[in-house]
């Protein structure tokens, strides 16, 4: 059950991002693409991939963080 809640929370966090973010983060994370996979599918630097995907990992921490601090 608490797979499943964690589950819901991430996949609704990751609505939440803008269209670019959410796209990078869906294909590293979810269809574990490379990074230059990535860049060549969304015709788009390496780096830049790397950028969003660190946006992406930062947005979803602070959407997150809520419901996993202590106290």
């Amino acid at each position: 059950m608490i797979f499943w809640d964690n589950r819901a929370r991430l996949m609704a966090a990751i609505q939440k991002l803008p269209e670019k973010v959410r796209t990078v983060i869906i294909m590293r994370e979810i269809q574990d693409l490379k990074y230059e996979e990535i860049a060549k599918t969304l015709d788009m630097p390496i780096n830049s991939v790397k950028v969003y995907l660190h946006r992406a990992r930062k947005m979803l921490f602070d959407f997150l963080k809520p419901y996993y601090q202590r106290g």
